[in-house]
């Protein structure tokens, strides 16, 4: 295979990771691209599976550091016309990444395969920069299993298994560290979750933590808890415009859950939010969103104890559908109908009779609870509830006087959104 056509194979994050790699190595005046670059690389490419993966467990461009040691004058000795090539052991981390590719049957090879490489060789550099975060290489590996289990799996690999037939035989390299003598293997891993990769869970303790408290949405609380005790139809869906608090009701039924003031058949529910965007994210191939989905949808039927809650949940009308493949709400349809899940979902006014009401099957799944804007003086009692975060953040007092003008003004000149959404952005920005 030529390589050109290994390099089809290729996402397109991957190829930009590789190229960046290169651009670090020239501006440090070298001539091999080791391990630590791709690493850095990698932690620069927002929105690849890799990155999230790493940002995930805080690990970023901005907590990890690396400043190679350059021998004098060793910058201006390099001729400017040569092009970097990988060093042995960046060249072994990418061909573990095209194994695991291989062996998963993936129909590319992406940033979380290059991960893996970079992981599995074991290099001390980026071993130290994991650590300095925190973070266990297992718990990188446990997460990186996830996500190899939420792709698609296709019997066609040919291109990929010529690849395979085109790379040595991998042999083990000595550690670039010769002072280190571990020769630690990796833990065999637990049978890894689709909803831990593509879900938040909003009923745990710590994510409760940093959410604002619900203040005036008692109603529709009550209603969303009624809809979910219901045997069937019971999948409630906020409907109401931008930043009227849709979100925030959800968090409260989750707030409530976790402390028990909700009727028995809700108790030791979990509440789980699905991340669509990072469920599409690098499903460059046919089929690839419809597998995940489905892991998704066959998980939530084995734990009768979660809640789906899908945010903007009208954005599932032709999710990850191309030519020849479902989108999200085709899916989803046949589990509701089932009764194999309890979704929550979330929606405004336009999108909910565009997608929603515009498909009849999707809209019987669903029971409509309108979320209507506050009143001022509502959303006046809303900004006091929650204006002890905002001084505790800004490190300043914030008056009875600032929110009633934050709320009266914001009503009269902004027209473009909603309370209380328009009347925190005054808040938070004053």
């Amino acid at each position: 295979m030529t390589p050109e056509k290994l390099l089809d194979q290729f996402s397109t994050h991957l190829k930009q990771v590789i190229t960046r790699s290169l651009a670090m190595a020239v501006s440090y005046g070298e001539t091999d691209v080791r391990p630590i670059y791709l690493f850095l690389a990698l932690l620069k490419e927002s929105g690849s599976i890799g990155t999230e993966i790493l940002s995930r467990h805080e690990i970023t461009d901005t907590e990890v550091s690396y400043t190679p040691k350059i021998t004098p004058n060793k910058k201006s000795s390099q001729d400017a016309t040569t092009i970097p090539e990988l060093n042995e052991y960046a060249k072994r981390a990418l061909e573990k990444a095209i194994l695991l590719a291989y062996e998963h049957a993936h129909n590319y090879v992406g940033t979380e395969h290059l991960l893996y490489g970079l992981l599995d060789i074991e290099d001390s550099i980026i071993e130290s920069a994991i650590q300095k975060c925190s973070v266990e290489v297992d718990t990188l590996f446990d997460h990186i299993d996830t996500t190899m289990a939420s792709a698609s799996r296709f019997p066609d690999m040919q291109d990929v298994s010529d690849v395979m037939d085109q790379l040595s035989d991998i042999e083990e390299l000595p550690d670039q560290t010769p002072s280190k003598t571990s020769t630690k293997k990796r833990k065999k891993q637990k049978q890894p979750s689709a909803l831990e990769m593509f879900t938040v869970k909003l009923t745990d303790s710590k994510i409760q933590a940093t959410i604002d408290p619900v203040i005036g949405r008692e109603k529709e609380i009550d209603r969303l808890i009624h809809i979910l005790c219901r045997r069937t139809k019971n999948n409630p869906v906020l409907v109401g415009e931008p930043g009227v608090g849709k979100t925030a009701i959800v968090e409260g039924l989750s707030k409530r859950i976790l402390s028990g003031d909700v009727p028995d058949v809700l108790k030791r529910k979990t509440v789980l939010s699905l991340d669509l965007t990072l469920l599409i994210a690098g499903t460059i191939y046919r089929g690839e969103f419809e597998a995940r989905m489905k892991h998704v949808i066959d998980e939530l039927a084995t734990h009768p104890d979660y809640i789906l809650f899908i945010d903007e949940v009208h954005n599932i009308i032709g999710a990850g559908s191309n030519q020849g493949t479902m989108d999200a709400a085709n899916i989803l349809k046949p589990a509701l109908a089932r009764g194999q899940l309890r979704c929550i979902g979330a929606t405004t006014i336009d999108e909910y009779t565009k997608h929603i009401s515009g498909d009849p099957a999707l809209e019987r799944r669903f029971q409509a609870i309108p979320v209507e804007e506050p009143s001022t003086d509502e959303a006046i009692s809303i900004l006091s509830g929650i204006k002890k975060h905002y001084e505790s953040f800004h490190d300043v007092t914030i008056s009875a006087a600032a929110i009633t003008a934050a709320v009266t003004l914001s009503t009269k000149y902004i027209h473009n959104s909603f309370l209380p959404d328009k009347a925190i952005d005054l808040i938070d920005e004053a």
